[in-house]
């Protein structure tokens, strides 16, 4: 029940997005409007509910930040292969991410990110400078 409440407030919130900036024009804006605009905009795009990505199809290999805004746990696996994700055998990483908890992940191609429940603010990073 949470997880509908959740998604249908997502939803209500990208819809009233839509609907608010339909009749904007985006040359009247300063640009510090535009920046804001800019920065909803990709907190939006950056939310994933459950399922499935595979890195090199769905994603982009690299470094990301992973954020959970909501107040329930989200369920993280990264898997190295389709087949292991499938079967849900062999992950790499096996996190709970509590309310606003962030951590790092590192995907490469073939790998498969699983978000299992909740919602995560997924966000890309530049590659560290440790990283090989």
């Amino acid at each position: 029940m949470k997880k509908i409440i959740a998604l249908s407030l997502i939803l209500a919130m990208i819809i009233c997005a839509s609907i608010s900036l339909a009749d904007v024009n985006l040359s009247d804006m300063t640009r510090d409007e535009l920046i804001a605009l800019r920065q909803q905009i990709d907190t939006m795009i950056g939310y994933s509910i459950q399922g499935r990505y595979t890195t090199g199809v769905d994603i982009k290999e690299g470094y990301y930040s992973l954020l959970t805004p909501d107040g329930y746990g989200t369920y993280v696996f990264v898997y190295p292969t389709i087949d292991d994700a499938q079967n849900e055998k062999n992950p790499l990483m096996t996190m709970l991410l509590e309310k606003n908890e962030t951590t790092t992940i590192h995907l490469v191609d073939g790998y498969v990110l699983s978000i299992s429940a909740g919602t995560c603010l997924l966000t890309p990073l530049e590659t560290p400078s440790f990283a090989p």
